[in-house]
């Protein structure tokens, strides 16, 4: 997984918000270390910060507020919120990062399939405890080695398959909620899923690694960045028709700073390196 759907910190979003935002963040990162030991951290994702956040304000799952060191941070004790959905989340993010190992998605480095096969007995444990969860995983996995194998070229059937995981991974109850809180899974994974494979084509295209957007591209050069960018609006509108239904107790601006900004900064990033284009090219801005 990628760091993509994230907040923006730089543009409307206040100072009580970014504070509140980094200590989900970092309350995410010590679960990881309360569930995983010290290799926990090595696997903090971004992405799961979002879903924590979320899970929390509509459970009303109130966070402990407690201050705490880290290996980023060794020095200095940073606040962090800490909560029963926080090693929920943690476990999901342990479970997706076995996934991504399983199938490649985006490389993972020698560092996180080293930690993830030592961790055989706590993944065992979560597969056991979260078998809805696991499955999605084990199924997705086999189907994007399948579609690597052949090639295949269809972004919908693709990135479908992280969409499946990260939705089945946002219903932590089975509830009157558990459609608006997959379908926000499901469109967010399938967005992470295109907006990696846009910023990372050049490279796959001198790796030889398998990428669809490769051919798309080739097939309509003229049209590529405009399909992209139609493709990418649609799925964040769809995730943010389900976020407003839910009635979530508190950080809804923070939801949506991400989901108006921040989940657009490494497609912009992307445009500014590749064609030159400067931030107008960021949504936000238009």
């Amino acid at each position: 997984m990628s760091d993509i759907v994230i907040a923006d910190t730089v543009i409307g979003m206040s100072e009580k918000d970014k504070k509140r935002y980094k200590a989900y963040h970092c309350g995410l990162c010590h679960s990881l270390k309360e569930v995983a030991g010290t290799k926990g951290p090595v696997l903090l994702n971004d992405d799961l910060t979002l879903m924590y956040i979320i899970l929390s304000s509509l459970y009303d799952d109130v966070p402990a507020a407690e201050m705490h060191s880290c290996r980023q941070h060794p020095f200095s004790k940073r606040l962090a919120f800490v909560s029963d959905t926080a090693r929920y989340v943690a476990e999901m993010d342990i479970l997706m990062s076995s996934f991504a190992v399983q199938c490649s998605i985006n490389t993972p480095n020698a560092n996180e399939k080293r930690y993830i096969h030592s961790m055989k007995a706590l993944l065992d444990s979560i597969v056991e405890k979260y078998p809805r969860q696991a499955a999605s995983c084990r199924k997705s996995a086999k189907q994007m080695i399948g579609y690597g194998r052949r090639n295949e070229p269809n972004t919908q059937l693709v990135s479908g398959c992280f969409g499946e995981v990260f939705g089945q991974a946002f219903i932590m109850r089975e509830d009157e909620y558990q459609k608006d809180l997959y379908d926000i899974g499901f469109f967010l994974g399938k967005f992470i899923y295109l907006i990696t494979a846009y910023s990372n084509r050049s490279d796959d295209i001198r790796s030889g690694s398998y990428n669809p957007l490769i051919l798309k591209k080739d097939r309509d050069p003229e049209n590529y960045c405009s399909f992209m960018r139609a493709t990418l609006q649609s799925l964040i509108d769809e995730a943010k028709k389900s976020f407003e239904r839910l009635p979530l107790k508190r950080d809804t601006s923070i939801v949506r700073n991400i989901m108006d900004s921040g989940v657009w900064m490494r497609f912009y990033s992307t445009n500014e390196k590749e064609t030159g284009q400067d931030k107008l090219a960021h949504p936000f801005f238009v």
